[in-house]
């Protein structure tokens, strides 16, 4: 899969701040002039599936790092210490941006944040490192910012047809309904508990938690995509509204003939945009 211009990948076991080995991709640059870029993906998706775009960041001067959270991927073989998506934020990807850090001490550091992965970077105690992100398709999950008839539906997705199935096999089978990776039973729970408080951000209890927010004093270019249905703009605005110390650009892209969705953007529909917003990010 390596291409002379597209940097090499090399695969490594990074640490998460609680100790839990991850399953990580590092993209080297054929010259290292650029950011050191963290691509912190969606729930229920393979660092894989970033690969391109990691390889097309790579070929302009980034060291790119992508990695799977505990439970999912790759680091599935891995003995972890357990834990939700709270812990995919607060543990894991601190912990890839720590590997970052380390890699690259004097390089500005940027993240790539998919859907549920810009609500982690909240909760990550090192965000403050983060000079800029490129957010795409990134929301709160609260079915209420939905229009109808789709919140409805995504009420019963969030109250039954995911934790039932769930409890009754210990894990959510992502990859039968075509969903994605299989989740693990703490972090489809937990995604669940999220997505119905209109606080979104909550502890088992259900009593909200603030996260690290206001930490974030970046950039970030906040992508809102039409033709995304899991991605409606007032579900993107709700999350930007959490980064209040954040300098916020929002983009639009209203795709004319491909369809791009939730997932486009890192395919070929995508492509036309990749080289703005790569400029974007490390120039920013």
């Amino acid at each position: 899969m390596n291409h002379a211009d597209d940097g090499n990948m090399r695969s490594a076991t990074i640490a998460a701040r609680d100790g839990a080995s991850l399953a990580a991709t590092l993209f080297s640059p054929q010259q290292s002039e650029g950011p050191v870029v963290v691509i912190a993906g969606a729930i229920a998706v393979k660092q894989k599936f970033y690969e391109r775009l990691a390889q097309f960041l790579a070929a302009r001067g980034c060291r790119v790092l992508t990695f799977d959270y505990r439970g999912v991927g790759a680091s599935r073989r891995f003995e972890s210490p357990g834990g939700g998506l709270r812990a995919w934020g607060e543990q894991d990807l601190a912990g890839a941006l720590d590997h970052a850090l380390a890699l690259a001490p004097d390089a500005p550091l940027r993240v790539v944040a998919h859907s549920v992965g810009g609500q982690l970077v909240g909760l990550a105690e090192n965000n403050h490192r983060i000079r800029a992100m490129l957010a795409i398709s990134t929301q709160i999950g609260d079915w209420r910012l939905w229009p109808a008839p789709s919140k409805y539906a995504l009420w019963l997705f969030w109250n039954a047809l995911l934790p039932i199935p769930t409890a009754v096999l210990g894990y959510f089978p992502a990859s039968r309904l075509r969903l994605g990776e299989d989740l693990p039973k703490e972090a489809a729970l937990e995604w669940a508990r999220w997505c119905r408080s209109p606080d979104y951000f909550v502890d088992a209890a259900g009593r909200p938690f603030p996260g690290c927010f206001d930490g974030f004093t970046g950039s970030i270019r906040a992508l809102t995509i039409a033709d995304d249905w899991m991605a409606p703009k007032p579900a993107v605005e709700a999350l930007m509204r959490r980064y209040r110390r954040a300098q916020i650009e929002p983009m639009a892209i209203r795709p004319a003939a491909k369809t791009i969705g939730h997932f486009g953007f890192f395919r070929e529909a995508g492509r036309p945009y990749w080289e703005d917003c790569a400029r974007w990010l490390i120039d920013a």
